[in-house]
């Protein structure tokens, strides 16, 4: 989420607070029900299966969105009992308003249905260094303070999930 992004002096971004997103251990994920963070989970999470080194470049995409849009929750329109079946179906976050191409396709490629189908750390590592070359340094503000009731509604805090995995 964007409340768990601090940046320091250097304008360096750094996580804190992801820890209910899921959890590790030796077998993998273990099953977290915390609905609040739904639509910051990979799809393989979605549908109860293990997280992997994939399910964290999906994480990284989703904090590229919130940082592109200064803020905005992660699949604002679509509710948690229907994200699964977003996602199955091969839709992808929509383009930021003020995100280059460059930037958009590193998102889709970390935000891909399929596991094999995502960038690597290294191809997204590789990418962002390449898209940097190009970048310009335009400071973006957010317009107006953010609504946190707002933000707390689109991000599907407190919905529960009601879906059924096959």
């Amino acid at each position: 989420m964007a409340t768990s992004v601090l940046t320091v002096r250097e304008l360096t971004a750094k996580l804190w607070g992801l820890g209910g997103v899921y959890t590790r251990n030796t077998q993998g994920a273990t099953k977290t029900e915390v609905p609040s963070l739904k639509k910051w989970q990979a799809p393989e999470l979605l549908a109860r299966r293990p997280a992997n080194h994939s399910s964290d470049v999906w994480s990284f995409g989703i904090l590229l969105f919130e940082m592109a849009t200064l803020g905005d929750a992660p699949f604002s329109d679509i509710s948690v009992n229907e994200l699964l079946q977003f996602h199955q179906r091969g839709k992808t976050l929509r383009k930021p308003a003020n995100c280059s191409n460059s930037l958009y396709s590193i998102i889709k490629a970390c935000c891909q249905w399929k596991e094999q189908d995502r960038a690597t750390l290294a191809e997204v590592d590789r990418k962002l260094q390449s898209g940097e070359k190009s970048a310009n340094d335009k400071v973006l503000k957010v317009p107006e303070p953010i609504n946190i009731e707002q933000y707390l509604q689109e991000a599907g805090y407190g919905e529960s999930n009601s879906y059924t995995v096959f």
